[in-house]
């Protein structure tokens, strides 16, 4: 499943939903739903489902304050469950989820120190609750979602350190090509007397190529690639003006196009 984790950033969520489908067999629940943090857009996006709609939850905005049960199984690190009506649970505008009381989980997601996300199933109250190994399998598969989460932060740490190691080796390269051509220039320059014909076309060469040196180095692709993000900076205006209406944010006229894709990141950034 790690080696899968780098792909379900780019392909929907594809390896998340996977992960709902195994909770649902193999735990014997009946739909299940990963909430997880996106640090691409810096807030919790539900990231797969299994037997849900994952597109009703595309706006959703989930704080441990509006769902209480996802606090206490990341605080206490243990698979919650509860039965009977959900109201108070989860946000008013998804109450529909749940029309009938249920028993429903909450298994944590997190591993190396960081909260990652949770893992929600449910089944009707016709079903038995949960026995210690069905608590188990569910805790151990949160663990792996949380898993594969770090190891894409270890794989974006590892992708940042070689692009320092790159500027480091640019100012290597331009100290001692550029730098040192163009010292060895001013010290001739800087000479007593005049400079002869030779020495002068020699000093003109050496800082032409010095130049074309620096042209060459500062052609590096050095300048960092902005991740993709599963949405977009206009669907994140809209969202904002939904769940915060408070705070006024709108378009101003006329802008409401698309932003370049290659924007995207950093206006979504900038916005959060």
């Amino acid at each position: 499943m790690l080696s899968q984790s780098e792909d379900a950033a780019s392909n929907g969520g594809g390896f998340y939903d996977r992960l709902c489908d195994a909770v649902c067999r193999l735990a014997r629940m009946r739909r299940a739903l990963i909430f997880r943090y996106d640090s691409a857009v810096r807030r919790v996006r539900a990231a797969g489902a299994h037997g849900l709609n994952l597109e009703q939850f595309a706006g959703a905005h989930l704080t441990v304050e509006s769902a209480p049960i996802a606090a206490q199984s990341l605080r206490e690190d243990r698979v919650i469950e509860i039965e009977g009506d959900m109201t108070g649970q989860f946000p008013p505008e998804y109450a529909s989820v749940f029309p009938e009381p249920v028993r429903l989980v909450c298994a944590p997601m997190a591993a190396a120190g960081r909260a990652m996300g949770v893992i929600f199933a449910d089944r009707l109250l016709t079903e038995p609750p949960l026995d210690d190994a069905e608590r188990y399998l569910l805790w151990t598969l949160g663990k792996a979602a949380a898993l594969a989460s770090v190891a894409r932060l270890v794989a974006k740490h590892a992708e940042e350190a070689d692009q320092l190691e790159q500027r480091i080796d640019l100012a290597r390269d331009i100290h001692e090509v550029v730098i040192q051509r163009l010292f060895g220039v001013s010290m001739a320059l800087d000479g007593e007397g005049d400079l002869p014909a030779e020495a002068r076309q020699r000093c003109a060469v050496e800082t032409q190529e010095a130049l074309s040196d620096l042209r060459s180095a500062l052609q590096r692709p050095l300048g960092r690639t902005p991740r993709a993000t599963q949405t977009t900076f206009v669907a994140e205006v809209e969202r904002l003006a939904r769940v915060h209406p408070d705070l006024g944010v709108t378009f101003a006229a006329g802008g409401e196009g698309d932003v370049p894709p290659g924007l995207e990141p950093l206006a979504q950034s900038v916005l959060a």
